[in-house]
């Protein structure tokens, strides 16, 4: 399957995927971070907040972008794994066939 529509099947279930991977240790994380980062923001200039808030739409886009680049690998692999565990087991079969 091409990477393009690897990425498209991605797209069509990272909502889904997302309720079943954020656990409550991933929430409290991000929580804890929301709150350092509003906490640091107040210590800020106007100047300095535009960028860091910069800062933090390109890491969240960075993130986004690695996610999906994980599923496509992860996918990958997977079919390749499936592939060659078919074709495995298609050769033990016919193996025993003669034994």
């Amino acid at each position: 399957m091409e990477k393009e529509h690897v990425r498209e099947l991605y797209k069509f279930y990272e909502e889904k995927m997302k309720q079943e991977i954020i656990t409550d240790e991933l929430l409290k994380l991000g929580r804890k971070i929301i709150i350092k980062t509003d906490e640091f923001n107040e210590e800020l200039s106007k100047e300095q907040q535009e960028k860091l808030e910069e800062l933090l739409e390109l890491e969240h886009e960075r993130g986004a972008a690695l996610d999906t680049e994980v599923f496509i690998y992860a996918f990958s692999l997977a079919t390749q794994l499936f592939a060659e565990g078919l074709i495995s087991n298609k050769k033990r079969n016919e193996r025993n066939k003669y034994e």
